[in-house]
């Protein structure tokens, strides 16, 4: 797991980053429903209807508040507002946010907006700004101090939950690795849909259903290399790290898996999260891989890639189309199984 610590994660979801936008099927500790229902872009839901999550809608006007919001909360913690925000980025950190407030909810837990006072008191006060100030800041961007209030409750309500017994663990790093875990899951068996002008054109994003997302990287055999070169073939992307345990025992299975179905239209990409080739080179003569490794040195496409714990894999297929999404350690069994089903 990359920087192990629960702080983090929380920290990433207060400040409106999305977290591990991915879909495993699997069972989750808050009794949320099963996996199985698929993430489906659709075609107009109405004229400014940007995204629905479980029957709750995200309007193009809650957006821009939700937008205008985040930019004071970034001047009142650093002092200056964050860089132009991507409004399409902004609607998947939306509904991210939205799946971890619903399940706050099936577990009674809960923030008042006089919680969300005493905490927004708490951050001017370490600003320091005064209350005047702060609401010429949400004035600017047309937004309210109630709708201030609203976005820290909810922000609240999500650390309460990310805090709650449903992820206790034996120690930080395994509770930590209990919320994402949840998060990949949850995020598999939730009724999302996003308006699209034609419907036959699936959207760009991390989970399974959607297109993945184009990116280029160096290889460790210095050439730059574009995921679209690939497309017409079943690509297996293994994201990992040198240090990370984990993804040394799959990594034997997924050379297997490589040298069985390479003639069949399958290719494998390790993507090396954030180490120079001097350290990424010895590992692969040690461990005698063969499949293309490409060197991701400031995690910009884990990033893109929504990858917060390592290993995480994605299957995509011909399409270009991710198809599965697996979060942790594979078995040789499931990921030949798996490759072989795409396959065909």
């Amino acid at each position: 797991m990359r920087q192990p610590v629960m702080v983090v994660l929380i920290a990433l979801l207060v400040s409106g980053c999305a977290l591990l936008d991915v879909a495993r099927s699997g069972p989750d500790p808050t009794g949320a429903p099963s996996a199985g229902a698929t993430s489906t872009a659709t075609p107009a839901i109405a004229g400014d209807v940007m995204a629905i999550v479980n029957g709750v809608r995200l309007t193009r006007g809650d957006l821009e508040q939700r937008m205008a919001v985040i930019q004071v909360v970034a001047w009142l913690t650093s002092g200056a507002r964050t860089a132009d925000l991507d409004e399409s980025l902004q609607v998947d950190k939306w509904i991210d946010s939205e799946l971890m407030v619903q399940g706050a909810a099936q577990a009674g837990i809960a923030a008042s907006d006089d919680d969300a006072r005493t905490e927004i008191s708490k951050m001017l006060a370490a600003a320091p700004a005064t209350s005047d100030e702060l609401n010429r800041q949400l004035a600017l961007g047309g937004a309210t101090f109630d709708d201030l209030v609203r976005y820290e409750a909810r922000e609240l309500t999500v650390r309460r939950f990310s805090a709650s017994d449903a992820f206790a663990a034996g120690s930080e790093i395994e509770r930590s690795t209990k919320l994402s875990t949840w998060l990949v899951r949850v995020r598999a068996s939730a009724r999302i849909e996003k308006p699209s002008q034609r419907a036959s054109v699936a959207m760009a994003g991390t989970y399974a259903g959607a297109v993945a997302p184009e990116f280029r990287l160096r290889g460790i055999d210095g050439a730059e290399h574009a995921l679209s070169e690939l497309r017409g073939q079943v690509v297996l992307i293994n994201f990992w790290a040198t240090w990370c345990g984990p993804c040394r025992n799959e990594m034997p299975a997924i050379q297997a898996t490589y040298d069985a179905h390479a003639g069949e239209g399958f290719v494998v990409w390790g993507i090396n999260d954030g180490e120079e080739s001097a350290l990424v080179a010895p590992y692969l003569q040690q461990l005698k891989l063969t499949f293309p490794v490409m060197l991701d040195r400031d995690s910009r496409v884990s990033r893109l890639y929504r990858v917060y714990a390592l290993p995480t894999t994605y299957f995509i297929g011909r399409d270009g189309v991710i198809k599965q999404v697996a979060v942790g350690e594979m078995s040789g069994g499931s990921l030949d199984a798996t490759v072989k089903k795409l396959l065909r």
